[in-house]
């Protein structure tokens, strides 16, 4: 297994946490209250 040099880390993570902040906003805009309790997200 090769190692990612600091830029490609830093690009994954920046693409990792934008995908994370997607998903957040798509649950905060869901009604399934059901999977939002289960994140623990607008209880």
């Amino acid at each position: 297994m090769e190692l990612l040099d600091a830029g490609e880390t830093s690009l994954l993570e920046g693409d990792y946490k934008k995908a994370i902040r997607a998903f957040t906003k798509a649950l905060e805009l869901s009604d399934n209250r059901s999977t939002r309790a289960l994140l623990g997200i607008g209880t």
